[in-house]
């Protein structure tokens, strides 16, 4: 790994009453539940540990909310970026799975079959969705060489991150967790990803994985 790469210590937002149902939040502007906002403050309590520079957000709520918890923690402003926001997931957000497999046979048929290149309608394919948070992680880390920052998003931006930094495609099905409120600590340079820590959550006793919907 690069002399010059930066931490940057991934958070995935606090829970949503979204992610209680089981509804795709994509890209749909969900605040946090008090469930959720507990989470973040103990979140923003473990982040304190590791002395980031700067925060940056998803401007979704969820992730907003989450951030500036911690900001006001750590005395450090949010610099939202709409790059980070969740896969824009079209005519699917506000359904269940079965409710999209119910009313859209032939897209849920399509979409299942996990093609990095099909375009949801309404939303995005999962390449341009994998190449957009790539890169506005890399640009984010290509400004703190050396340095540590906390990046606040949601579950696809750190399973394209975990992807990235394994060489997995986003056509691969996941089986590995996506855990509200968890620190997941990679190494990143323009060339290169490494995965420090994933999926922490002592700081979570309670917490109850969410892990399917992102």
């Amino acid at each position: 790994m690069s002399e010059t790469a930066a931490t940057v210590i991934m958070i995935r937002h606090g829970e949503t009453d979204w992610n209680q149902l089981r509804l795709m939040q994509g890209q749909t502007d969900i605040p946090l539940n008090d469930k959720g906002i507990a989470q973040a403050q103990a979140a923003a309590l473990a982040l304190a540990d590791y002395a980031p520079s700067h925060i940056y957000s998803s401007d979704l709520s969820r992730a907003a909310q989450t951030a500036r918890i911690a900001a006001t923690l750590l005395g450090l402003g949010v610099d939202l970026d709409a790059r980070l926001r969740e896969r824009h997931f079209g005519i699917i957000q506000g359904l269940t799975m079965d409710q999209f497999q119910e009313l859209h046979p032939h897209v849920h048929a399509q979409f299942v079959k996990r093609e990095p290149n099909f375009v949801i309608p309404g939303g995005e394919s999962a390449s341009e969705f994998h190449r957009r948070a790539i890169l506005c992680v890399q640009e984010i880390a290509s400004r703190h060489s050396n340095g540590t920052v906390a990046v606040i998003s949601h579950g696809g931006v750190l399973s394209a991150l975990l992807r990235q930094t394994f060489g997995i495609s986003p056509a691969a099905p996941r089986n590995f967790a996506l855990e509200n409120a968890s620190l997941n600590i990679f190494r990143i340079s323009e060339e290169q990803f490494s995965l420090v820590s994933w999926g922490i959550t002592r700081h979570l006793p309670r917490l109850d994985a969410n892990s399917a919907l992102v």
